[in-house]
């Protein structure tokens, strides 16, 4: 085996040298031209143009100087830092390796020259009319031509090649530059100093906060604010136009910029801003912001400063009441045990009346408290359908008080969960109208306690066709499709948006209702299989109000088939249809008396809340949302609340249970939406039901309002009521076609109930 190794080796020599032996070494004279005072090291130099094979030896035969040498083995050409003006010479010889004979001997001409770096003679700064600076060169070559290479931050930004011994470079922007020259002979300076071209600096700032107490109840909480006031000031003898103020950081929303211009010495102040507080910032006790001013010379430069500021904020008190699953039994919550949000808190002041109900999106609120006096007596409950399968060590906390100074105290509620399977899904939507998309919010989640997997099934009215099939994994069904998960932990949600196209009239008419529904697969042990399903109604319209209210089942409930089990299921949508952020959004809704607020329970809504009810009064605070106006993003600038409560046990046919919410944007009047009507029915007649055979137009209305009825029928009256439910107007008619003057009306929404004698049906009319 080792004569085998050897063998190879000595044949790999033979094949590498017959491999050299084929290449005759030919060495060819070469020259170079070096500035003395920079000096250089020029790898291999001397074998640019030589014909060489791969193994060779280069040797060095002598040198006219000893600062200028051969300095390796791979005809590299060293010239030390200093080497006098003149031409020397460099011979050597190149070889094979292990050849005696295949040599040849060159000689490299090195031209040594000494240039100086030019000499920066004037630098000349940008002014208010003139954005760009210069820069005059002393000391360029007396005789033939010149190349100036310019760089900035070391980068060549330009050649500029000419005669003579001085020479201008105009139009640099600001920076810092340096510069070498090469003469007609090849031979190049050193660079010069940097020469700085300085930026414009004539803009100056303050930015000063100041704290609003939103509310005006003496502490410091969640949506209180922190205005801030920019000073901004031209120290320029030219005025500085359009003062842009933009947004740092500490989630700011400004007014007021851009600033056309301010004057030459002048200060503006007319620039504000608004924080809005969040728990974050009340636990760490102080904001932090800032933001930044740019501007512009008549020139065109560019001013730029950055304001900073920290408010520092009044500890705030009060009471953090925090339900959690306890899965280690120890009454301390960890880092891996999630807060519960299936539940409420309720509780009394100085043991009176009233009862004061809290629900928040997180399942943690918090009860701010000034007055050390109070003594609060706390309740939780579970409303979640596996209420029976948790326990509650502390369920309650008497005579509690928030002393001087203690900041928030925290109230632990740890629950212990057994073992429970409970699936739900809900259904909403957006408004219904023809030859527009339609969405559909599909939220489903795990109420239990143990990870679910299963199969949700979508189903879709027949006039409906679904555009976005693949965005969630979907798979097509006839009739709508189905989606899978596994794993779903306890706790969690899926939220999913169904995109549909409505057709356009007459495919469908104004009037009639499309129907989608929407199931969850039921586990052997679901604790409650009544929150599987859900569906929902809704009747096509030909306007669109951006901010209403409705219930999912389409205004009437065949009463046999609604039980004890079910729930009324309203959804609340609003919309910024302004042309500002609304910072605060309140949602307040008086429950109908046939209904039983002891039996409500939030589903979702689409940013955090908190919700406070105090008997039959519902009261939704979105601080700080900031929502923005849909005006600049349609599928931005909108909201909503879903949420369930149950008839009283005493409803009955013919009960018609009506709610109405009014929604305020920051400080503005309330906005009042449309009032629903859930009647209880024995039957459902298709005429009833559908009703497609009544036509209105137009809608909004400004003058005259036309009613249609497309059967061989007439209508028989009609009545005008508006949105408090008065009637301002009745009429018994015996026509097909009726035309009501809604000029004499005031601008608002209005309700026009018509009778025919199949059916009779309530439109909704907005009056402009």
């Amino acid at each position: 085996m080792k004569k085998d190794y050897l063998f190879i080796i000595v044949l790999g020599l033979f094949i590498n040298i017959s491999i050299f032996a084929q290449v005759t070494v030919i060495a060819n004279d070469d020259s170079i031209t070096v500035n003395g005072e920079l000096g250089g090291f020029f790898s291999m130099q001397a074998l640019n143009n030589d014909i060489y094979p791969a193994g060779y030896a280069i040797t060095q035969l002598s040198t006219t100087h000893p600062s200028v040498y051969l300095a390796n083995n791979n005809g590299s050409i060293s010239v030390l830092r200093g080497t006098p003006a003149g031409t020397y010479y460099i011979q050597y010889k190149l070889c094979q390796i292990n050849s005696t004979t295949n040599c040849d001997t060159a000689t490299i001409t090195v031209d040594v020259c000494n240039i100086s770096p030019p000499v920066i003679q004037n630098i000349t700064q940008p002014t208010c009319n003139n954005s760009r600076g210069s820069v005059t060169l002393e000391g360029l070559p007396t005789t033939g031509s010149w190349t100036i290479t310019q760089y900035k931050y070391y980068n060549i930004t330009t050649e500029i090649t000419g005669s003579g011994t001085n020479y201008t470079i105009n139009d640099l922007e600001p920076g810092n530059y340096t510069f070498k020259v090469k003469n007609s002979t090849g031979c190049s300076s050193t660079t010069t100093v940097p020469a700085q071209i300085n930026y414009i600096n004539g803009i100056s700032g303050t930015m000063t906060g100041r704290y609003i107490d939103y509310n005006n109840d003496g502490i410091t909480n969640v949506g209180d604010r922190i205005s801030y006031q920019f000073s901004i000031t031209n120290q320029l003898n030219c005025p500085i136009n359009n003062i842009e103020i933009g947004q740092g950081s500490g989630a700011i929303t400004i007014s007021g910029s851009p600033i056309a211009s301010i004057p030459a010495g002048a200060t503006n102040t007319s620039v504000t801003a608004i924080h809005l507080l969040t728990q974050s910032d009340i636990n760490a006790g102080f904001v932090s912001a800032w933001a930044s001013a740019t501007g512009t010379t008549p020139g065109g430069s560019s001013l730029y400063i950055k304001l900073f500021t920290d408010f520092t904020l009044n500890i705030a008190r009060g009471i953090k009441l925090n339900p959690f699953i306890d899965t280690n039994n120890n009454g301390i919550q960890e880092i891996s045990e999630a807060n519960f949000t299936q539940g409420n808190f309720n509780y009394r002041i100085n043991n009176a009346d009233p009862v004061h109900y809290l629900y928040t999106s997180n399942g943690v609120p918090i009860i701010y408290e000034t007055n050390p006096a109070n003594r609060y007596d706390i309740n939780y409950g579970i409303y979640n359908s596996c209420a029976g399968e948790y326990s509650l060590p502390i369920s309650s906390y008497n005579n509690v008080t928030v002393p001087a100074n203690s900041g928030i105290t925290t109230y632990n509620f740890p629950i212990r969960a057994f073992p429970c399977e409970d699936l739900k899904i809900s259904i909403s939507g957006s408004q219904l109208r023809p030859n527009t998309i339609y969405y559909n919010y599909l939220y489903f989640g795990n109420n239990g306690n143990q990870n679910a997997s299963g199969t949700v099934t979508f189903t879709k009215d027949p006039h409906l066709t679904i555009i976005n099939m693949n965005e969630y994994g979907l798979t097509p069904t006839s009739t709508g499709f189905t989606y899978q998960f596994t794993d779903l932990p306890p706790g969690s949600h899926i939220s999913m948006r169904i995109k549909m196209q409505v057709p356009n009239l007459p495919a469908v008419t104004l009037g009639s209702q499309l129907t989608t529904s929407a199931s969850i697969t039921i586990s052997q042990n679901d604790s409650d299989p009544a929150n599987n399903v859900s569906s929902l109604t809704q009747t096509i319209t030909g306007s669109y109000d951006p901010n209403d209210k409705m219930e999912s089942h389409g205004n009437k409930i065949l009463f046999s088939q609604f039980t004890q089990n079910d729930y009324l299921t309203y959804t609340i949508r609003f919309e910024n249809t302004g042309n500002g952020n609304a910072q605060d959004i309140k949602v307040t809704d008086i429950l109908d008396s046939r209904l039983d607020e002891n039996l409500l329970k939030m589903i979702t809504s689409s940013h955090a809340y908190a919700l406070e009810r105090t008997t039959n009064n519902l009261t939704w605070k979105f601080d700080g949302i900031n929502l923005p106006p849909s005006s600049t993003n349609p599928e931005t600038g909108k909201g909503y609340i879903l949420f369930q409560v149950k008839p009283k046990s005493n409803y009955a046919v013919g009960d018609i249970i009506q709610n109405t919410a009014k929604i305020y944007f920051d400080s503005n009047p309330a906005i009042i939406t449309n009032t629903t009507q859930t009647e209880f029915v024995a039957t459902l007649s298709a005429e009833e039901f559908e009703n497609n055979n009544l036509s209105f137009y137009p809608n909004p209305v400004k003058d005259k309002l036309n009613l249609n009825l497309n059967d061989s029928g007439s209508i028989k009256s009609f009545t005008v009521s508006d949105i408090t439910g008065k009637q301002i107007l009745t009429k018994n008619t015996s026509s097909a076609n009726i035309e009501i003057d809604f000029s004499r009306f005031s601008k608002g929404i209005y309700f026009v109930k018509v009778t025919s004698v199949k059916s009779q049906k309530t439109i909704k009319i907005i009056k402009e």
